[in-house]
């Protein structure tokens, strides 16, 4: 049984960073003028001794490879997952590289996609998946060019979180419905956690653009649909991680002052807050109270959460 919920749910200006798809950051034959490339370009097929012929699909392991509308997955012969280097990602989680053009193809680089998972929403794409206590969270966005949004206007693209699990259940968030505004924002990061779906309402480039009203953290339960809270504004436009009892935020967008806040993950109540002198570009949660942060400076700095407050820690490596 399948239920659906409406409920309250890339910086355009610097184009080029906002076709980079996160993972392994590389683009897919795309014009930096937002241009559809040669037909004979659009494609970047990898090597053909890297993978192996299409296999016979079940509830774990999926036909192999898969293709929707610009997206291509693909199975490599010992099984394992196409090299996914995330931490060369900056800002933008994604499992998926090439461009977020709509005539661009791009290619799946995260962990196999269960065969109940589809890799489209309509004209929405697959983006990143996580597991859950019953199956996967997928989460869906439209490329520009898709009827929602475009590279020419600052309205929302359209966004999907979908809860699947292997019995063909499911429960999808349009988090457009959430969104604060209709025009300037962007997700750059979801997350799932006991049953509850976080995610950033970026700002799409820099923040005067929306009059400051961006770059919002919210909390949805995943059950209900419900929205648990919400922080004020400028808290979170990359990546941002969920700890045991707090998340972990960063803010900062070229000569923006960057700011890294700790946030109480019951109440939405940002706790603590420092500049760290660059921006967070990437987060990585290393157990329960421990994240590993890399800024923009390619600086890697391990975290400890202490008090409420990060401290700088050298008990916990780098995985």
């Amino acid at each position: 049984m399948n239920s659906v919920r409406y409920a309250g749910g890339v910086g355009r200006v610097l184009i080029a960073a906002a076709l980079l798809v996160a993972g392994p950051v590389a683009l897919a034959g795309c014009s930096p003028h937002g241009e559809a490339p040669p037909p004979a370009t659009r494609l970047v097929m990898p090597a053909a001794a890297a993978f192996a012929p299409p296999q016979e699909a079940s509830e774990s392991t999926p036909a192999c490879p898969r293709r929707a509308d610009g997206l291509e997955m693909y199975c490599s012969t010992n099984d394992d997952p196409p090299d996914f280097n995330e931490r060369g990602a900056l800002r933008l989680r994604s499992m998926s590289k090439g461009c977020l053009l709509k005539d661009c193809y791009t290619h799946w680089v995260g962990p196999p996609v269960p065969a109940y998972v589809p890799l489209a929403l309509g004209t929405q794409r697959l983006t990143l998946i996580e597991p859950t206590e019953s199956g996967t969270m997928a989460f869906y966005r439209d490329p520009y060019g898709a009827p929602s949004c475009s590279l020419s206007s600052p309205s929302n693209c359209a966004y999907t979180v979908s809860l699947r699990s292997p019995d063909g259940r499911s429960t999808e968030l349009r988090l457009g419905e959430y969104f604060s505004r209709s025009d300037h924002l962007e997700v750059q990061d979801v997350r799932y956690d006991d049953g509850v779906v976080y995610f950033n309402e970026a700002c799409q480039s820099y923040s005067r653009d929306a009059e400051g009203r961006c770059s919002s953290l919210v909390a949805v339960d995943a059950v209900t649909g419900v929205q648990r809270w919400r922080t004020g504004n400028l808290v979170s436009n990359g990546y941002f991680v969920v700890l045991d009892d707090h998340i972990v935020a960063s803010y900062g967008f070229t000569s923006e002052k960057p700011r890294m806040s700790v946030i109480d993950k019951r109440t939405g109540k940002v706790t603590w807050r420092t500049n760290p002198g660059r921006s967070a570009g990437y987060m990585e949660r290393l157990d329960g109270e421990h994240v590993l942060i890399r800024r923009t400076d390619d600086v890697q700095i391990t975290y400890r959460l202490q008090e409420g407050r990060l401290v700088e820690s050298t008990s916990a490596a780098a995985k």
